[in-house]
């Protein structure tokens, strides 16, 4: 037996069975052998047909878009048959047994759609699919807007691939995205937008129309004299100014005025087409106070001298730095301070107008700051037993140091402060007492300023 689909039985049986796995037509045959080995063949008389339905669908629209009434079709196929029973389940629990059914959605994501076909052959076959819901565009038309009759508003939408306006009445163009719209009647213009899905959203704006220019001027002013503000007008297209006194340009919208006396401007704004119109902006320009901090001064390290600040309209002071100062409010503040320092005075009026002024305090090392004894008496007494020395005004002493007459080293610190009895030279030396001469003596220090200084002298060992 040879059944026409590869497969082949050789048993004797004179009638058999046979299950097709694949569709198709197949027109078997039976092969015959005797005993003396001669064959023969016998075809069969009807082809068999072994049907397959194969279940699918279509949508309408496609891609599908929320909000849209979807149509689903069926577009199942057979071999041998058609589609004549129908069994759909949705995803909301909607059914149908029609060949056809409309859905709507109102959200968007991925929904699932199952669908069993079957023929007049009683084939049957079920597919288990999904339809995607795409959300729409943003579609924005822009802000509304008014012009002056006889003028082309500018339009503009975004949000989309492609465009179309409508009306198209008074439009450059009813397919693009940013058209000209010269209307002589106020009107509102919806865009529908179109996104790649091809899922399509609108936005509207109006046109209105305007014969007189209606600008907007900033506040009036108050200054300080010497001082500049920026004015404003918007709203219109052209400007100008009168009179152009202390502008920098009196043909913007914005200029800056710098007056030295009350002043009022006259603004005088157009748009398009539309009658001018008129503003005014008044500058009010306050006295400014005058400040002289002096002249410089020079101190020596730690001691102290006085600031004289002098001017007119001054209301109050305002010192900087404040560190060293006895007042930063003041006009005479008392200054002590360890390096050179510039304070800058700032005063201000009755109005809040200010001036300001610097001076320098510059701070200097002087060797009188310290005091170096020229004797001492290192007999036990507790009274100038050793040889330090003393002041004010040093941030460290780098070495001191002291010699006999022949310039041998018998007594030496290194970064010592000063006042530091502890660290002083008690009239000994490797463990002796020597014998009493005037010695010589080196002090290398740093004062607070920063400066180096050195001193040398003599010191006189008295026993």
């Amino acid at each position: 037996w040879d059944f026409s689909d590869g497969n082949i039985d050789t048993s004797l049986a004179t009638t058999n069975t046979h299950i097709y796995t694949v569709p198709g037509a197949y027109l078997p045959r039976l092969i015959l052998r005797d005993s003396s080995g001669c064959t023969a063949s016998s075809q069969g008389l009807d082809t068999i047909k072994v049907d397959k339905v194969y279940a699918a669908f279509t949508t309408h629209p496609n891609p599908i878009c929320i909000h849209n009434n979807v149509l689903f079709l069926d577009s199942s196929t057979s071999l041998f048959s058609t589609a004549s029973t129908w069994s759909w389940i949705f995803q909301n629990g909607s059914t149908s047994n029609n060949d056809t059914i409309t859905q709507y959605y109102d959200s968007v994501g991925i929904y699932h759609v199952t669908l069993m076909v079957g023929d007049a052959w009683g084939c049957f076959d079920t597919l288990a699919g999904t339809v995607h819901v795409n959300g729409l565009p943003n579609i924005i038309a822009g802000r509304d807007t008014v012009i002056c009759l006889g003028d082309q508003a500018h339009l503009y939408a975004s949000g989309g691939l492609h465009f179309v306006w409508s009306p198209a009445t008074d439009l450059s163009c009813n397919n693009c995205n940013a058209p000209t719209a010269s209307p002589t009647a106020p009107i509102t213009y919806v865009v529908t937008g179109y996104d790649f899905n091809n899922c399509a959203n609108t936005d509207t704006t109006t046109v209105n129309l305007k014969t007189k220019t209606v600008s907007y001027p900033g506040p009036n002013q108050i200054i300080c004299k010497g001082s500049s503000v920026q004015l404003q007008d918007s709203a219109a297209d052209t400007y100008l100014w009168i009179p152009p006194s202390y502008l920098n340009n009196n043909q913007i919208g914005n200029p800056i005025a710098t007056p030295d006396t009350n002043i009022t401007y006259t603004i005088i704004a157009k748009q398009g087409s539309c009658q001018p119109d008129t503003n005014h902006i008044a500058i009010k320009v306050l006295p400014k106070p005058t400040v002289d901090a002096g002249p410089d001064v020079t101190i020596i390290d730690n001691q102290t001298t006085v600031l004289h600040a002098t001017g007119s309209s001054i209301k109050y002071f305002s010192w900087s730095p404040t560190s060293g100062l006895s007042c930063d409010s003041c006009s005479t503040p008392t200054v002590k301070i360890p390096k050179t320092t510039t304070f800058t005075v700032t005063v201000f009026s009755a109005f809040g107008c200010q001036d300001s002024d610097k001076v320098t305090v510059n701070v200097v090392c002087d060797k009188g700051q310290v005091f170096v004894p020229n004797s001492f008496t290192p007999n036990g007494d507790g009274q100038n037993d050793v040889f330090y020395p003393r002041g004010v005004g040093i941030s460290k002493v780098v070495a001191f140091r002291v010699f006999d007459r022949w310039g041998e080293l018998i007594f030496e610190r290194t970064n010592i402060n000063l006042n530091d009895e502890s660290n002083g030279w008690d009239g000994t030396y490797k463990g002796g007492k020597p014998r009493p001469d005037v010695y010589v003596y080196t002090l290398d220090a740093i004062c607070e300023s920063g400066e180096e200084i050195f001193w040398k002298g003599d010191i006189t060992l008295i026993r």
